[in-house]
């Protein structure tokens, strides 16, 4: 009997497995699609906007190597920060996931 729950225990977190990597693949195209919008809009909207603007000045007050990131890609490592790795955008994770460092 322990090992019917023991094998249906185990096939449950395979299957769990298996549906948070379809999410965590479903949420990164979600943020490349909201990413390649923002690209296409980039000529007719200007690649800083006041967020972007205010973010970058805010890194570089702590980091005086900082270099800036368009309005386009602070949404999308916002947009993957928050929905892959559940982290608020700080300039830290900003700079890893743009390899800025």
């Amino acid at each position: 009997m322990l090992k019917r729950y023991l094998a249906l225990t185990f096939c449950y977190l395979l299957m769990a497995q298996v549906q948070g990597s379809l999410e965590s693949e479903r949420l990164h195209k979600t943020c490349m699609r909201i990413f390649d919008k923002c690209a296409a809009n980039e000529d007719r909207l200007g690649k800083q906007d006041d967020t972007s603007k205010f973010f970058n000045e805010f890194c570089r007050r702590s980091d005086s190597n900082w270099s800036d990131v368009s309005r386009c890609d602070l949404l999308r490592v916002a947009c993957l920060s928050t929905v892959c790795d559940c982290e608020s955008p700080t300039c830290k994770n900003i700079a890893q996931r743009m390899s800025l460092r």
